[in-house]
């Protein structure tokens, strides 16, 4: 099954006139913010991390600030994401439909005994968690929720790559600026990446071994709408050292599985 992610972001890549500065500056601060220490950070601190001069970030923060996307302590001079955030991001979920997602996580995560995790595509080149399941052992891995990752080294990003067009698989790696090693098991080629894709879509799941993180690797499977389109994602995380990978070939049929359910269910 091979579909195009809906509301492709092709257009964004390649017409970056359609980008207003200042909202792109403003995503990026609450982006720091939202990845850094709840205890907020200094203007100085979010200038230097998003590489804006200090009074551009100060008027986009006091902007944000009027509409409570971000709040300031006066204690500690510092800001912080503010209350509104929680209220979009409620309704995001309740226009996604999480509740129902979130029973097939479980399933997922109870036939696999591994942390799984819902996605979607973030920005032109990165996934965003939105959804996830914890595997009750001991020795488990940990995620959170709004966390991002690079899209051309992890299974998810590679799931949703798999189901783009080549054009636009060849703009993203062109935007990012290349393929980068970031462990020594990272595809940095773009044969080697096309060859992972075409084998994803055979497949219809993608498995990413120690690319992004020594020890830890990922199995995912696409989540399509009505018209075949790629919409979404489910994955699971696991240790490299305790599974084998048979084990993960068959942690992907299972997502499949699991996925055209999530499909049926909320599209």
């Amino acid at each position: 099954m091979k579909g195009k992610l809906s509301g492709s972001k092709t257009k964004n890549i390649k017409n970056e006139k359609y980008v207003v500065p200042a909202i792109d500056n403003a995503v990026k601060i609450l982006e720091y913010l939202m990845k850094e220490s709840p205890k907020g950070k200094s203007v100085s601190e979010i200038s230097n991390a998003v590489a804006l001069n200090p009074s551009t970030s100060f008027r986009i923060l006091h902007s944000l600030l009027k509409f409570n996307m971000v709040s300031y302590s006066e204690k500690d001079k510092a800001f912080k994401l503010g209350f509104y955030l929680t209220l979009l991001g409620q309704k995001a979920s309740d226009l996604i439909d999480l509740q129902k997602v979130q029973v097939f996580l479980e399933k997922a995560s109870l036939l696999t005994n591994q942390t799984c995790i819902f996605s979607q595509r973030y920005g032109d080149d990165k996934v965003i968690y939105l959804a996830k399941q914890e595997s009750t052992k001991d020795f488990r891995i940990n995620v959170n929720l709004g966390q991002i990752r690079p899209m051309t080294t992890t299974s998810t990003g590679k799931c949703f790559l798999a189901f783009l067009n080549e054009e636009e698989v060849d703009a993203i790696i062109d935007y990012t600026g290349g393929l980068k090693k970031v462990t020594e098991y990272t595809v940095d080629t773009i044969t080697e990446l096309k060859n992972q894709l075409r084998i994803i879509r055979s497949n219809g799941y993608a498995i990413a071994s120690q690319e992004t993180f020594l020890g830890v690797c990922g199995v995912a499977a696409p989540v399509f709408d009505g018209n075949n389109d790629i919409r979404y994602v489910l994955s699971t995380h696991c240790f490299y050292s305790q599974v084998s990978d048979e084990e993960l070939h068959s942690y992907g049929r299972l997502l499949k599985d699991i996925a055209h359910q999530i499909s049926t269910t909320i599209f």
